[in-house]
This record gives structure tokens, sequence and C-alpha cells, in this order.
């Protein structure tokens, strides 16, 4: 029986050997999963890592290009807003020029004006106190005819009147004597 005890002794050895061998072989395995699921996670981490990286270099060159098309295109609004004013304010001097212009003008026109209105006032004065000469000199004249002829002014009017109407009949006279 020692043979059989032996044999059942080998066998539970043998079995005690496999299930031990089973863990540590199992135990290995895991292990290895463990292992090989560390370097996968290390593996995706490391690759997730480098596509933020990527992502990031890419939003931030995105970012960095809209910002440089952004400002590219404010300098040209920019510029064409100050040429704009440069245009108008050109514009506005122009015009501003043309008004002064015009103002001088007018104030040239106002001021021969007054000059013409001052003339014509002094011009008016000298005609009438021309008038007011001439007046009291052909009242003098009047006077002295008078006296010279002794006759009045109506008296005058009404000779030369019958002188003319004399004259007028005496053409006629002589027109029809034609006839």
């Amino acid at each position: 029986m020692d043979s059989n005890l032996f044999i059942i002794l080998f066998v539970i050895a043998g079995i005690a050997v496999g299930v031990i061998a089973g863990y540590f072989a199992r135990k290995k395995v895991a292990e290895g999963n463990i292992a090989a699921a560390k370097k996968l996670a290390e593996s995706i981490v490391e690759e997730a890592q480098k596509e933020a990286e990527i992502i990031t270099k890419e939003a931030t060159l995105k970012a960095k290009d809209k910002l440089y098309q952004s400002k590219i295109e404010f300098d040209k609004e920019t510029r064409e807003r100050r040429q704009e004013l440069q245009n108008l304010e050109k514009r506005l001097i122009t015009k501003e020029e043309n008004l002064d212009k015009k103002v001088e003008a007018l104030d040239r026109k106002d001021s021969d004006l007054t000059k013409r209105e001052r003339k014509k006032k002094k011009e008016k004065r000298k005609v009438q106190d021309m008038e007011r000469e001439y007046a009291a000199l052909l009242g003098k004249e009047r006077s002295q005819l008078e006296q010279i002829a002794g006759l009045s002014a109506e008296q005058a009017k009404k000779n030369l009147m019958e002188l003319m109407e004399n004259e007028a009949k005496a053409d006629v006279a002589r027109s029809i004597k034609m006839i």
C-alpha cells in the first residue's frame, strides 16, 4: 500500500503543484493582462495627449490665423475709413475755401454797394444843391427879365402864346395859298 499511498500522495502533490502552478500561471497571465492593459491604457493616454496637443496646436493656429485675418480686415477697414475721412476732409476744405471766396466776394460787393450808395447820396445832395442854385438863379433871372421887359411872367407867357398862334396862322395861310 505503500505504493498506493505513494501514488495518492503523488497525485495529491501533483494536484497541489498543479493548483499552485495554475494559480501562479493565472497570476502571471493576470499580471501580463494587467501589464498589457496598463500599457494599452498608457498608450491610449499618450495617444490622447498627442491628439489633444495636435488639436490644441490646430486650434491655436486657427485662432492665430483668425486673429491675423481679423487684424488684416480691421487694418483694411481702418485704411478705407481713413481714406474716406481724408476725402471728406478735402471736400470740406474745398467747400470751406469756396465759401470763404464767396464771403469775400460778397464783402467786396457789399463794400462796393456801400461806396456807390455814399457816392449816389453825395451826387444826389450835389444835384439837390445845384437844383436849389438853379431855382434861385432862375428866380433871379426871371425877376431881372420881368424888370427889363416890364412884364410879369404871366404876361410874357401870354404874349409868347399870341405870337406863336399868329405865326402858326400865317404858316397855315401860306400853305393854303400854295395849294
